[in-house]
């Protein structure tokens, strides 16, 4: 094959991996290699080269150059880019990005390589890469780059780490399937040395080390995987595509049609076949692109997976696979599916090639984008607007039909979001570190910061007050998920802001508590426990008050934009167990006192609420606990975060249709109430445990103030004063309220005939008034130590050993050691009562140590054997309460059961399922499976179905 391999001196290669190392390589392959410079990339066409290597990591192409790049590649020619994408100056911030103008995306992030991927294997030809002793158990600095749909992305390496956007690889290879390159072929070596964002964008100068990943000749597989990959790159003569609509309803009208691209230079005859079956006679085609309808039948609901294939008579075919999505004719029409982007463009205009992504995603079932709609580019000096983005992103909605969400989150200038951050020029207030460094942001209580942001947002809502295409204004304060993190000072993220303006205003916060304070009063540090969760808690406070400041601008400037869930851009983990309370927010909203507003406040609940996966440019594998959670609390909305770091067209539509087929649905009203830490790895938390169980439970966070008396049963933490917040603005770290009226009106509920749980760790705690306001009898406990409790059979039977306390209170015994000591005591209040434990949730307490990545089971767990004795039982399913998450929810007629289980292993686990008529099978809307029921007990169904590592089951029952 002919090889152009980019060099010229006024650009950048790796250094380890230079121009001439892959032109040695590719000659020594038997390839005729030759290198082509900027002024020859503007002349490039395919008469010269069928594949063209780019070893690049910095330069900026005039745009001949580029252009000749991006001609070369839509006429067919094959592209191998060594190091990153093209970009104008710095390659942060992503506005000087030009993947999109090659319909890529770019994120970045830490790659651990384990191996190669099947399609790595298939494509490369090798079970295994070479030298693995290279990168065995290093962490690489890596770019993760995507094609925009309906490109198929070949993803050649996988890693085991989790903690990673593990399917998004540095070694990829695309079939392209998009215009204007279908039919061509490119692939990747993605690694640019490491540099952090932060410095490129010369906001801080962080240490580090460059690394070039695979990209140096010490690898000794990189001159191999060249040569495999401008192999696999070989031109094509012929290119096929179904053109379907991935995402509708049954029965809509969808035109079905093949887009066949004669990529020689001759004219050619060929026949096409779709799912087996001839779709008609030849069909004789010149050189260029041609459409032909296909007879495709109506499809009914469920998955259908399409294979069209373009014979030509001389020989050779083409083919492409696509799967479609029939949603129900039923299936809801509110905007509860969409995505967010980060894209931001030069000259804040955006692109043809951003509107040609929104328009894949809106076929793929999204119904609304949340575009970032960056501070600097409406406001580029103080005072001075253009409107020119928002304006061309609403003609772009009217037009296709796509809701529209305005999103600006003003960030640390260098954080990776927002684009750059915050404008430079709002620096003049900056935060100041502990240690006297200037930080990357405003401190919050700037007056020149909030002067301009505040002014601002009253100007762009009265701009967009009435837009019929934007559903709602998201607009944030700093960003309100983390508010001082993402390398505030570029470094340490624990610590603070020590400014005038922020101690001032801490300082104001304390005297409106009653607390005195000096006049030269600072901002503490973590190792003054007291008032360091003093300090957290006004930072939780400071940034609420900010985000109600902006409610206050919208609800004058633009009342029918707001969104009920301030600021609107939804839970920033949506699987997190915090969900939980902006459900019950949901619910019980109405119930709350409204003197208590400010105690009340839930950060992103309202009315309607929704949220996101936490992993931006992530695949659906990464996304489906967020999936799984926003249908089993009913979120009214789900967003893919950051899709254009990081897209795969086929996860969009399968999750988009999960989403729009069960969206709505309901759970049981829950009769149980868990307050305990909500951090995914406080594995010995109740809240873990309770989210897994066979019945539905509330989990509660301190703004919770509803009447509980509803609840059969209210699990108090057995250490009320849990993690404090450091990044996230969790506030002072206490999980319940700490007012005496909240503990009365539990009281209150508890007369009424709930169970209150408390543990001894719960009636010791500090600083809350639980004794007085409950009305607590005198408890006394024993020493903690090594003792047997004997389960009556009210309570599952038998018996288990850990370190607990015997308990000296009036009322009837429940449960006692080997000796005969109380370990669980039943004191009745009106028709409720207290039930004080002797043991806790340590793991060396009854239950021992607890993860929800290993258990089995928590059918014998001591909050399992509780609540059966209060009366929660399950109702509508079964499993003996397996460890995984679980819920029937229903919508209409509509059944549907949702599992989801974090155990490494496959898990086998059999459900009943109660049912008024009869449910003869089941139809797994995530893989197309039917699964058949059997009648068990009367009015119960049994279910055997295996549980996939990390993967959900969601299950359409049927009659």
């Amino acid at each position: 094959m002919r090889i152009a391999v980019f060099h010229d001196p006024a650009f950048k290669a790796m250094p380890t991996y230079t121009a001439a190392d892959a032109a040695a390589a590719l000659s020594a392959a038997n390839h005729d290699a030759a290198t082509v410079d900027a002024a020859g990339l503007a002349r490039l066409d395919r008469r010269q080269a069928d594949v063209l290597v780019l070893p690049y990591v910095d330069g900026t192409f005039s745009e001949a150059a580029l252009a000749g790049m991006v001609g070369f590649h839509a006429a067919g020619g094959g592209l191998v880019v060594l190091g990153d994408l093209p970009h104008q100056g710095p390659w942060y911030p992503l506005r000087n990005m030009q993947g999109d103008r090659l319909r890529l995306t770019r994120g970045s992030g830490p790659f651990r390589i384990d191996g190669l991927s099947a399609s790595g294997r298939d494509i490369l030809g090798w079970d295994a890469l070479p030298d693995p002793a290279f990168f065995a158990s290093r962490i690489l600095p890596a770019l993760r780059i995507t094609s925009h749909p309906p490109d198929i992305v070949h993803r050649l390496l996988i890693s085991n780490d989790r903690d990673m956007a593990w399917h998004a690889t540095p070694v990829i290879a695309v079939e392209r399937h998009g215009a204007p390159f279908l039919g061509a072929r490119f692939a990747m070596v993605a690694f640019n040395g490491g540099e952090p964002r932060e410095n490129t964008a010369g906001v801080c100068d962080l240490p580090w080390r460059h690394d070039p990943g695979l990209l140096t000749r010490e690898w000794r597989g990189m001159n191999p995987l060249l040569q495999r990959l401008v192999d696999w790159c070989r031109p094509r003569d012929l290119a096929v595509r179904l053109d379907v609509t991935p995402v509708h309803r049954e029965n809509d009208a969808t035109a079905v049609s093949a887009c066949v691209r004669n990529l020689g230079n001759a004219p050619m005859r060929i026949t096409l076949r779709l799912d087996g079956r001839d779709t008609g006679p030849s069909h004789d085609l010149p050189p260029g692109e041609h459409h032909i309808p296909l007879p495709l039948p109506p499809r009914s609901f469920g998955i259908h997976r399409h294979v069209l294939v373009a014979t030509r008579d001389s020989g050779g075919e083409a083919r492409h696979e696509i799967a479609e999505y029939v949603l129900p004719d039923d299936a809801p029409d509110f905007p509860g599916y969409g995505f967010s982007t980060y894209w931001s463009f030069p000259g804040g205009r955006p692109v043809e090639a951003f509107f040609a992504f929104c328009r894949e995603m809106q076929g793929r079932g999204c119904q609304y984008v949340r575009v970032n709609i960056p501070w600097e580019d409406v406001e580029p000096e103080p005072g001075r607007y253009d409107w020119t983005l928002p304006d061309a992103m609403l003609a772009f909605a009217r037009n296709c039909g796509l809701r529209l969400r305005f999103w600006m989150f003003p960030t640390t200038r260098g954080s990776g979001l927002g684009d750059a951050g915050v404008p430079a020029w709002t620096l003049r207030e900056p935060a100041i570190a502990v240690d006297g460094r200037v930080g990357n942001f405003p401190t919050l209580w700037s007056p020149f910061y909030r002067r301009h942001y505040f002014a601002m947002v009253e100007a762009f809502g009265r701009r967009y007050a009435d837009a019929p295409e934007l559903d709602r204004m998201v607009i944030d304060f700093g960003n309100s998920d983390f508010p001082y993190g993402y390398f505030y000072y570029g470094g340490d993220n624990t610590l603070f802001d020590y400014s005038p303006h922020e101690a001032a205003a801490f300082r104001q916060f304390l005297v409106r508590k009653g607390v005195e304070t000096p006049e030269d009063f600072r901002v503490p540090t973590p190792a003054d426990i007291p008032m360091w969760r003093e300090y957290l808690a006004f930072r939780q406070w400071s940034v609420q008050q900010g985000v109600h400041e902006v409610e206050a601008i919208l609800r004058k400037a633009c009342p029918k934009k707001i969104p009920d869930d301030l600021p609107g851009h939804g839970a920033g983990s949506i699987a997190d167990l915090s969900s939980f309370g902006l459900d019950v927010k949901k619910r019980h909203r109405h119930e709350e006192p409204t003197e208590e507003d400010e105690l009340c406040r839930l950060h992103n609940a309202g009315a309607s609420w929704g949220g996101e996966a936490w992993q931006v440019g992530a695949r659906y594998p990464e996304y489906d606990d967020a999936l799984f959670q926003s249908l089993r609390l009913d979120a009214d909305y789900l967003s893919l975060p950051g899709v254009d770091l990081g897209v795969d067209g086929d996860d969009v539509a399968r999750i988009g249709f999960i989403r729009r087929t069960v969206m709505g649905a309901r759970r049981e009203m829950p009769e149980v109430a868990i307050f305990d830490r909500l951090e995914w790895n406080a594995w010995q938390s109740l809240a873990q445990v309770g989210s897994r169980l066979d019945v539905e439970v509330d989990l509660l966070q301190p703004a919770h103030r509803h009447d509980f008396a509803g609840y059969k049963a209210v699990v108090l933490p057995p250490d009320p004063w849990g993690a404090p917040g450091t990044i996230t603005g969790g506030g002072s770290g206490c999980l319940v309220p700490q007012d005496a009226a909240w503990w009365s009106r539990l009281r209150s509920a508890v007369e009424r005939g709930c169970n209150l749980l408390l543990f001894p760790g719960t009636v010791a705690a500090e600083g809350l008034p639980l004794r007085e306001s409950l009305g607590l009898p005198d408890v006394r406990y024993g020493e903690r130590g090594e003792r047997v409790a004997h389960w009556p059979q009210a309570m599952g039977g038998g018996a288990s050993r850990g370190r607990a306390r015997s308990v000296d209170v009036p009322g009837d015994v429940a449960v006692t050691d080997e000796h005969g000591a109380p370990l669980l005591v039943r004191h009745p209040v009106g028709r409720g009562a207290f039930w004080f434990a002797g043991y806790d949730t340590l793991a060396d307490s009854l239950d021992g140590a607890i993860h929800c990545e290993r258990d089995a089971t928590y059918g014998r767990h001591t909050l399992t054997r509780f609540l059966k004795v209060v009366g929660v039982r399950p109702n509508n399913l079964d499993t003996g309460h397996a460890n995984a998450w679980k819920s029937v929810v229903r919508r209409g007629s509509h059944r549907f059961l949702l599992a989801f289980s974090h155990r490494p292993e496959a898990v086998p686990v059999v459900f009943s399922l109660r049912a008024e008529t009869s449910i003869a099978s089941g139809y797994d809307l995530a893989t197309g499976e039917r699964v058949d029921l059997q009648a068990a007990r009367p009015g119960w169904w049994r279910l055997e179905l295996t549980l996939p590592p990390r993967q959900g089951r969601y299950i359409l029952l049927k009659r």
